[in-house]
């Protein structure tokens, strides 16, 4: 079974063949959209720190997560119809390159594999999700989603007021 910890060893090895190809961004301490797929739909995104959400459309609300994380891995292959933003909640930083040239950068230095796991990892995140709020009450989703916060670190749970 695929573990649900985040393959960090994998991703340390596409950050640093891509870092040299990026560029960077930071934010201080501002909520900012870092990406949205109706503008920036054609390059990958890499948050190295902060904490970020990820939205679909109308503003609502999939997930929040801590750096390191990657969105847009597969669109140089792939198209996505659907409307996604990734928010900053606070400091973050990064950098992002064109999705077709991650696909290039990749294939050159043979990092399918990790990009497997960081598209694998980032699947069974979004399964569990899926699977805590879909056919379950609001007791049953309020309570998967506090259990799933003891997890996260101090800060983030203290920016969200728990």
């Amino acid at each position: 079974m695929l573990s649900v910890v985040k393959p960090l060893q994998e991703f340390g090895k596409l950050d640093k063949c891509l870092s040299r190809y990026g560029t960077r961004f930071e934010f201080n301490n501002e909520k900012q959209v870092i990406f949205s797929s109706d503008v920036n739909n054609e390059d990958t995104f890499v948050i190295l720190e902060g904490v970020i959400s990820l939205r679909r459309e109308e503003n609502v609300l999939i997930g929040i997560t801590q750096a390191p994380y990657i969105m847009g891995l597969a669109d140089g292959l792939m198209k996505n119809d659907i409307p996604y933003k990734l928010i900053s909640e606070g400091n973050c930083t990064g950098y992002h390159l064109p999705a077709k040239q991650t696909i290039t950068l990749i294939e050159q230095n043979q990092l399918w594999r990790d990009a497997f796991y960081w598209l694998a990892w980032q699947n069974r995140i979004l399964e569990l999700r899926g699977v805590q709020l879909i056919g379950h009450n609001s007791y049953e989703q309020i309570r998967a989603t506090l259990l799933s916060m003891i997890d996260w670190n101090e800060e983030l749970r203290s920016r969200i007021g728990w």
